[in-house]
């Protein structure tokens, strides 16, 4: 029978995977971190000032480009740090040989996922200037929102079984589907989360430069959010009767 654990059990193992891996959480913080900073100074110093007067054609372009690149740089640093965390917390059952191995591996896999949930939030906003539809808007907000929440399990689930291939996907659904339960707390831990972060970036009272704050706040919780997923992974493996092969 599946579930068996406590419910607290999953939070505890996924605390202590970020304890004994320190190194790698300080390493996605600062490279995420790093990379918002850059992109919030880029847009502070040179699109801001000039917003109003800018060709529609550039701007669209401009936000075309660095959302293409926020999901190139996003992609390499979870396909490297997230093969890390789980290489060291399902230690000797699973294993990449180094970053350039978990590149070649995972890159697209959450390139996609990534580039897809940037791509959804940018709708919201475009719907709302072309229909003025404040209700529409909002509607597919909670849409890419709730896209975006499953995004993360679903890519842990597909990198826990080795690479991004069909049979992994339909393995990763099988597993999501066996711990939906504890699955469900997940996603809703993580709308909290992304609900609060989301408030504090549009408060009135914040300046931009305390953004980065905030971002640290939310790449520490991509990582717990891993670790949590990388245990259900491992306790569904676990209590699978089947002989599975990891040595990939």
């Amino acid at each position: 029978m599946k579930n068996k654990k406590p419910l607290t059990s999953m939070f505890a193992e996924a605390f202590r995977g970020l304890q004994q891996n320190l190194r790698t959480l300080a390493l996605y913080v600062a490279l995420i971190v790093s990379l918002h900073s850059g992109l919030l100074i880029a847009n502070l110093e040179f699109i801001e000032p000039v917003k109003e007067t800018l060709d529609p054609l550039h701007l669209n372009l401009y936000k075309f480009s660095t959302t293409i690149l926020t999901a190139l740089c996003w992609a390499c640093i979870q396909s490297i740090c997230y093969a890390r965390f789980g290489h060291n917390i399902d230690r000797p059952f699973w294993k990449v040989d180094g970053d350039w191995e978990a590149l070649r591996r995972f890159f697209k896999l959450w390139f996609l996922l990534d580039l897809g949930a940037l791509t959804l939030f940018s709708v919201p906003d475009a719907l709302l200037s072309a229909t003025g539809d404040e209700t529409l808007a909002l509607a597919f907000f909670y849409f890419a929102l709730a896209v975006a929440i499953l995004a993360a399990p679903f890519g842990t689930a597909v990198m826990f079984n080795g690479k991004f291939g069909r049979e992994e996907v339909k393995a990763a659904a099988t597993t999501l589907v066996n711990q939906l339960p504890r699955v469900f707390v997940i996603m809703i831990l993580t709308y909290c989360v992304a609900m609060l972060l989301s408030q504090l970036l549009i408060a009135e009272t914040m300046t931009p430069w305390l953004s980065p704050l905030v971002y640290i706040v939310d790449a520490y919780f991509d990582c717990l959010i891993f670790c949590c997923i990388w245990h259900l992974c491992m306790v569904d493996r676990d209590e699978d009767t089947e002989d599975i092969d990891f040595d990939f």
